[in-house]
This record gives C-alpha cells, sequence and structure tokens, in this order.
C-alpha cells in the first residue's frame, strides 16, 4: 500500500510533468509511455529469472531502487534530454519486476481458507492510497513544486521497502521464455 501510494502520488503527473513543465510535445509523451510498456513487458522474463535466482522479496526490493533511478532521471530531464529514455526504460523494469514479484510472492505466501479476505485487504488498502495519493499530489504541487514531489515520493519508496525484511523471502523458478508466452498450448479451452 504504501508502494502504490507513492506511484499514485506521481503516476498522474507524469504526463503533465513532461507536457507542461519541460514542454514536451503530446507525440513524445506519447512514445514516453509506448517505450515504458514495451520494457514493462521485455522485463517480466528478466524479473522472472532474477526472482528465481535471490527472491521474491529482494527483487521487490530492487525494483523499488531502479524507480527511484527512473525518478531521478525524470528529475534530470530538467537539465538535459539524454534522461528522456533512460527515464522511461527503468519506469518499465520496475513495473515488471515489481508486478512479477508481488503477484508470485501473493500466491506462494496466502494461506487457502483465508486467501481472499487478505487479497480483498490488500485491494482495499491499495485502492486507498490509490485516491489519496494524487490528491496529496496535487496539494504539494499547489502549495510547491514538483522537485518537492519528487523528495516526498522517494521517501516514501525507501519507507515502502522496510517491510520486506520483516518475512522470509520466498525463491521460485518461474522458468518463464519469450516462446512460452506466446505459446498456443497454454490457451487451450
Amino acid at each position: 500500500a504504501l508502494r502504490k501510494f507513492a506511484v499514485a502520488l506521481f503516476g498522474i503527473f507524469v504526463p503533465i510533468y513532461l507536457f507542461f513543465e519541460l514542454n514536451y510535445s503530446l507525440s513524445m509523451v506519447g512514445i514516453f509511455f509506448i517505450v515504458t510498456y514495451f520494457v514493462a513487458a521485455l522485463s517480466f522474463i528478466l524479473s522472472s529469472k532474477i526472482s528465481g535466482k535471490i527472491g521474491f522479496k529482494k527483487n521487490l526490493l530492487i525494483s523499488s531502487i531502479i524507480l527511484i533511478f527512473a525518478l531521478a532521471f525524470l528529475y534530470l530531464l530538467k537539465l538535459d534530454s539524454v534522461w528522456f529514455y533512460p527515464s522511461s526504460i527503468f519506469f518499465g523494469a520496475a513495473q515488471a519486476m515489481f508486478w512479477f514479484s508481488v503477484h508470485a510472492d501473493m500466491a506462494k505466501s496466502m494461506k487457502k481458507k483465508k486467501g481472499g479476505s487478505e487479497i480483498s485487504l490488500i485491494f482495499i488498502m491499495a485502492s486507498i492510497a490509490s485516491i489519496i495519493g494524487p490528491v496529496l499530489a496535487g496539494l504539494i504541487l499547489d502549495l510547491s513544486s514538483f522537485d518537492v514531489l519528487f523528495v516526498v515520493v522517494t521517501a516514501i519508496l525507501i519507507l515502502s521497502s522496510a517491510p520486506l525484511f520483516l518475512t522470509k523471502d520466498i525463491k521460485l523458478n518461474a522458468n518463464i521464455n519469450f516462446k512460452g508466452m506466446f505459446s498456443m498450448d497454454k490457451f487451450s479451452c
């Protein structure tokens, strides 16, 4: 929920930051997100391999570090446009590293009888964070600037990694590969 809150703080404002604050064209903002999601799709395979070697929780920690770098690169766009693609690439990689690990960890850690209520609670907390995040970010931007928002988001991302150290890590070989992602054998009716 803390990570979702941090992402909600800046997520809706990334296109606004690129378009209004940095004066990128609408097509360049679109390219930013196309690259982000293309990299995310490709990074799922890498994420599965890394999770199998080091564990889901360490992979989640790495995703937070990558996301902090993505934010730093986004901030550095003010100074030089060379950071445009690295920022987009790091955002995509962070998403893949996070989503693969969080779903795999939840699937492995859930108790069979209480799994539904546990997932419901997680989704409720994430939904509340998604609602509060943009409102608070708008308030921060109204009272201050994107610079302050970047600092707040980075601090929350660091805090969101702390609970990872409170539980045991799980390693699981997922055996995902590029060819297998598009295999029709898995889509039988």
